[in-house]
C-alpha cells in the first residue's frame, strides 16, 4: 500500500514539473514590448517583474529554482525556460560596455546639477538591473570629472579627503554649491576683454 502511495506520489511530482511552462521568444517580447534604456529603468523592471510573477517564472531569476540534475525528469523543461529567458534579457537590455562608456564620459554641459546627477544614476541603475553594480567610488569619480571647470574647486576640496563622499552626501554639495554660484560658468576672455573697455 505504501509503496503504491510513493509511486503515485513520484509520478504525480514528474507531472507537475514536467508541465513547468515554457515560452518562446516571440511570446515575451509581444507581452514585454519596453526595451530597457537610460530613462525607462522603474518601467521596464516593473513589467518584467510582473511577467516573471504572473507566469511564475520569477523562481529562475532570484535562485529560488536552481538548475536542476540532468537525470531529473524536469532538466530539460529547465534548461529550455532558462536559457529562453537568458536569451530575452540580452535582447531587452542594452550592451553593458556601452552604459558604462556612457558613464564614464558623461558631462554636464549645459544641464543642472540634478539632471545630471539623474542621468550618471540612472546609468548606475541599469548597470546594476544587469547584474554590474557600480561601486560608489566609481560613480562619484565619472560625476567629478564631468563636471567642468567651473566646479573646479569644489572637485580640487573633495578629491583632496581621505574618503569619497556617497553618492547622497554628494549630491547634496553639489546643490549647495550650485545654489550659491548659481552655477554659471565663468566669463570667457572675450566677455572680460569687452567688460573692460566699456569701464
Amino acid at each position: 500500500m505504501s509503496t503504491n502511495s510513493s509511486t503515485e506520489s513520484i509520478v504525480s511530482e514528474t507531472v507537475t514539473t514536467a508541465t513547468e511552462p515554457t515560452f518562446s521568444i516571440p511570446t515575451i517580447t509581444n507581452l514585454v514590448t519596453v526595451k530597457l534604456n537610460n530613462d525607462n529603468f522603474l518601467l521596464w523592471s516593473h513589467l518584467t517583474e510582473a511577467f516573471l510573477i504572473g507566469q511564475n517564472l520569477y523562481k529562475f531569476v532570484d535562485g529560488l529554482y536552481p538548475c536542476r540534475a540532468i537525470t531529473d525528469p524536469s532538466y530539460n523543461i529547465w534548461l529550455r525556460t532558462d536559457k529562453t529567458l537568458e536569451y530575452f534579457s540580452q535582447r531587452s537590455v542594452p550592451n553593458s560596455s556601452q552604459i558604462w562608456r556612457n558613464l564614464n564620459e558623461i558631462s554636464r554641459g549645459t544641464h543642472t546639477v540634478s539632471e545630471y546627477l539623474q542621468e550618471a544614476k540612472t546609468y548606475a541603475d541599469t548597470l546594476a538591473a544587469i547584474g554590474e553594480p557600480v561601486k560608489n567610488t566609481d560613480l562619484v569619480n565619472a560625476i567629478l570629472c564631468g563636471l567642468g571647470f567651473e566646479y573646479e574647486m569644489l572637485i580640487t576640496a573633495l578629491e583632496s579627503l581621505k574618503t569619497l563622499p556617497q553618492f547622497s552626501a554628494l549630491r547634496s554639495r553639489l546643490l549647495i554649491y550650485e545654489s550659491r554660484h548659481h552655477a554659471s560658468p565663468p566669463l570667457g576672455p572675450s566677455t572680460l576683454l569687452a567688460s573692460h573697455a566699456s569701464s
